[in-house]
């Protein structure tokens, strides 16, 4: 696959396969009170561009904006304000378009969607490493001082996923970095045509659980996959049987026009329910699942519990737009979201640009946390 192919681009019942250790030791869902707005707040010009989130503290996040860089922004007062965290360019400790980003209470790691990805320590001005192992990443987490990437390597020939490994984890660390391990292959095999097909579709999520233990939802092919903290696979979920996934099993041709076309790309993306990201919800792992209606963009969770059970729930945002997707990140209970709308990276010349909706940032508690906390600005905690 060229160089110019990367750059023109989940009454259902799951079954539930356990092995080796068994079953996810995970607690039950949170109730059916469902969610309330704790908080909203439209971007400001500067960050409408963002396309991930992470908490940074109890009244702060990570946002990943593509040709700027990570910034951190404060919930404090009457208006966001922000710091930069990382700057993207071309420099040796910089990456060129950061898209994906995560954090754990010692590192920010944060990468492209192509090529690279990078670390640093809280704190530091900026990345203390930046590496170019990946030909595309779909997603990132970070665990203490351990990193996952959902993303297709090349091999020594220059071969694309030779053995057919898409899944990864990693140590970070001046002394200890280790270079990535794979832990999930393709079903596909050597080539992994299925994610291949769909590079940069932005339809996988990977995701660590308070355990150590992870989550790997390929997106591009069917499955969810439960891998513990040593590798061992603990389960599946079926996620064809869900109703979520993306058919990436067509032919060069139409990869080659959905790779140079983006209004063709989107519309054919727009036909399936889609898995935009992994939610940690009282230990138990929630796919953000996307869906496009004719009045907009509306998403719901579903949850992967334990001996093949999953309950849906939806989620109480939306958008008009059928370009908007959907990040997130839970700590102590409150879910933070960011709501952008693809139309905002389109030239200024294109129509759906001018009619873009504003990113949005939203914090969700429970309904009855959130009527306990009236009035009060969103407080957070611990990491997961």
């Amino acid at each position: 696959m060229s160089r110019i192919r990367l750059f023109a681009y989940l009454p259902l019942i799951p079954f539930l396969i356990a092995a080796g250790e068994g079953p996810p030791t995970t607690a039950p869902p949170l109730d059916e009170d469902g969610w309330a707005v704790g908080f909203e707040r439209a971007l400001d010009t500067d960050l409408q561009k963002s396309e991930d989130i992470r908490w940074a503290s109890a009244e702060e996040v990570f946002l990943a904006v593509p040709g700027q860089g990570v910034v951190r922004v404060s919930f404090l007062g009457d208006e966001l304000s922000w710091e930069q965290e990382t700057t993207d360019g071309h420099g040796v400790d910089e990456i060129v378009a950061t898209e994906h980003l995560a954090a754990s209470e010692e590192y920010l790691v944060s990468a492209a969607k192509l090529f690279s990805f990078g670390w640093k320590r809280r704190g530091e001005p900026s990345l203390e490493q930046v590496y170019s192992l990946f030909e595309s990443l779909e997603d990132i987490d970070v665990q203490v001082d351990r990193y996952a990437i959902l993303g297709l390597r090349r091999g020594l020939e220059r071969v694309l996923a030779p053995d057919g490994m898409i899944a990864w984890v990693g140590r970070m660390g001046t002394q200890s970095f280790s270079e990535p391990v794979p832990v999930h292959g393709s079903m596909a095999g050597p080539g992994a045509l299925p994610m291949s097909r769909c590079m940069a579709f932005g339809v996988g999520a990977v995701r660590f659980l308070g355990d150590g233990s992870l989550i790997v939802v390929p997106g591009a092919e069917s499955g969810a996959y439960h891998y513990s903290a040593s590798g061992r696979l603990l389960a599946t979920w079926d996620t064809e049987a869900l109703g979520v996934g993306v058919d990436c099993s067509f032919d060069m041709e139409k990869d080659l026009q959905l790779a140079r076309n983006l209004a063709a790309r989107r519309s054919y993306l727009n036909r399936f329910r889609t898995a935009e990201e992994i939610l940690v919800l009282d230990g138990v792992p929630n796919l953000v699942v996307r869906r496009v209606e004719k009045a907009g963009t509306r998403w719901e969770l579903i949850a992967l519990e334990p001996w093949g059970k999953t309950s849906r729930r939806p989620l109480p945002v939306e958008s008009t737009s059928k370009l908007a997707h959907l990040r997130g990140d839970v700590r102590d209970g409150q879910v933070v979201l960011l709501i952008f709308d693809e139309a905002a990276f389109l030239p200024p010349s294109d129509p759906l640009h001018a009619a873009a909706q504003p990113s949005r940032l939203i914090v969700l508690e429970p309904a009855e946390s959130a009527r306990e906390a009236e009035g009060r600005a969103p407080v957070g905690g611990a990491h997961r």
